[in-house]
């Protein structure tokens, strides 16, 4: 590299192979949400400084600490992904925040072993935070780092942006923290709406707030991984935000989720199943059942006579590999929300002017799944593999699903229904169809494994007199539109 007295080289701060930020494992990093930057996959355990400056910030679980050189440039360093929840493990910071450095100087040292062993990659990131002040006009090329010797990045003070200005702007972005702790009171804890609500709560904020529970966090913008953390009711949950406006956006979101909102009150637990005591003799806690006889839950209640009609609803099975460009099929996949997403804002409006507000209510949680960015991360890496568009959003949802079943809560494991009713609209707007009959009788009486909100926003109800289900109960979204429909379920 070759650099003017008007540039900040910053050489490397660890030893190993060069990553592109592009190629770093964590969406955030590679997206630049941090600030423009490079990676480095370590060799030795050992973070050093890149340049002479202050220890601005330093992250109470060691892993990562950002310096201000004295142009102004912020350089944050971080080792490894996830690793701030090893919650200090691994991690010995060896300068304390306020600190003066030159070069070369040790900032971290840090156990390779353990934290390879307990984080998804050691791949550590160098991101310019002030990005907008600063550029990066060369960066190493790919190949082996040596730290304190080999330059690792220029940077150059962007045209029209004074070394005051500069100053200005760093200011304004001093990382407030706030933390605050919440007990989950009303029925159901972290369910799909409060969860949705939380969201809408956190826009407009300058802040980022992810929420933690057990040993687990999830983004607030995601409600596919809040409803993962298994947060039911009773739960006691830190909500953590990093940012200028962290405070007021951990506030706003407390206020979420310690109220109760208008339509979410339908979500009570299932009861056992009741009926005159003429049709059903229940037996003592202990003694068989009678022959002929099943046991369940009413989600619905009342009484039904019809024929027993198994409603089949096959898998559509797209292909695998991709028939056009990664490019391609990521529009596809694009279209097809879009298009899902016109549909599903029609249901919404239209349940609405009905005055059914819980109807309304469960499928603009929809919508906001269908723009969940861990359903579209996971779904557009797979694109980026080949995959074709239908086959990874398959892929991406039952992954999430597959978190949800193994949730020891059974109001939140049941919108994996709701994650899979998206499934197929989705598949169906790329032209996947599946070839289930739907012809049925009069007084149809529907059994199958489970239906979707979208299977009982499209049944003929002049035909249905009632719905059997081996899966969900009195708290599914498809328990509570039958309920609203006056279906026994």
């Amino acid at each position: 590299m070759s650099h003017s007295e008007d540039h900040i080289v910053l050489l490397a701060p660890l030893t190993g192979p060069v990553v592109p930020l592009a190629k770093v494992p964590d969406p955030v990093f590679a997206g630049g949400m941090f600030g423009d930057g490079i990676g480095v996959d370590p060799l030795e355990g050992r973070l050093v400084a890149p340049c002479d400056g202050v220890v601005t910030h330093l992250a109470r679980t060691g892993h990562a600490v950002t310096l201000e050189s004295a142009e102004g440039a912020q350089i944050l360093l971080h080792i490894g992904i996830d690793t701030v929840v090893l919650n200090g493990k691994g991690f010995a910071p060896m300068v304390a925040q306020g600190a003066k450095v030159r070069a070369g100087d040790v900032l971290i040292e840090f156990d390779q072993d353990q934290v390879a062993l307990n984080a998804p990659s050691l791949v550590s990131v160098v991101a310019i935070a002030n990005s907008e002040a600063f550029e990066i006009i060369e960066r190493a090329p790919d190949g082996h780092v040596k730290a304190a010797e080999t330059p690792l990045l220029v940077l150059r003070a962007r045209e029209g942006v004074s070394h005051d200005a500069v100053r200005e702007a760093c200011a304004a972005q001093v990382m407030d923290e706030a933390r605050r702790q919440i007990t989950l009171t009303h029925a159901g804890g972290l369910h799909a709406r409060p969860a949705a609500r939380a969201r809408e709560a956190a826009r407009g904020f300058d802040a980022r707030v992810e929420v933690r529970y057990d040993g687990r966090k999830a983004p607030i913008e995601s409600v596919v991984g809040l409803l993962g953390l298994g947060a039911g009711e009773g739960a006691s949950v830190e909500l953590l935000g990093v940012g200028p406006q962290a405070q007021a956006a951990v506030d706003a979101i407390a206020d979420e989720l310690t109220r109760e909102a208008h339509g979410e009150v339908e979500q009570k637990p299932a009861r056992p199943a009741t009926a005159p005591a003429s049709v059903v003799a229940t037996p003592a806690a202990g003694e068989p059942l009678a022959p002929n006889t099943l046991a369940g839950v009413c989600a619905a209640p009342g009484v039904a006579v019809g024929k027993l009609v198994r409603w089949d609803d096959a898998d559509v099975d797209p292909p695998e590999q991709a028939s056009g460009t990664s490019a391609a099929e990521s529009r596809l996949l694009d279209k097809a929300i879009a298009t899902v997403d016109a549909d599903l804002d029609t249901i919404v409006r239209d349940a609405s002017q009905r005055g059914s507000v819980g109807e309304a209510g469960i499928f603009a949680v929809h919508r906001v799944l269908l723009e969940d960015p861990t359903l579209l991360d996971a779904a557009r890496d797979l694109i980026s593999l080949g995959k074709s568009a239908g086959f990874a959003w398959r892929e991406a949802i039952r992954a999430q699903i597959d978190i949800l079943s193994n949730v020891e809560d059974a109001l939140l494991a049941e919108r994996a229904a709701d994650l899979r009713d998206i499934e197929k609209r989705v598949q169906r707007a790329l032209g996947y169809t599946s070839s289930a009959a739907r012809t049925l009788p009069d007084e149809a009486v529907l059994a199958a494994d489970e239906f979707t909100p979208s299977d009982l926003s499209s049944l003929d109800r002049t035909r249905v007199t009632a719905l059997v289900m081996a899966r969900g109960g009195a708290t599914s979204h498809a328990a509570i539109l039958a309920r609203q429909a006056g279906i026994p379920a």
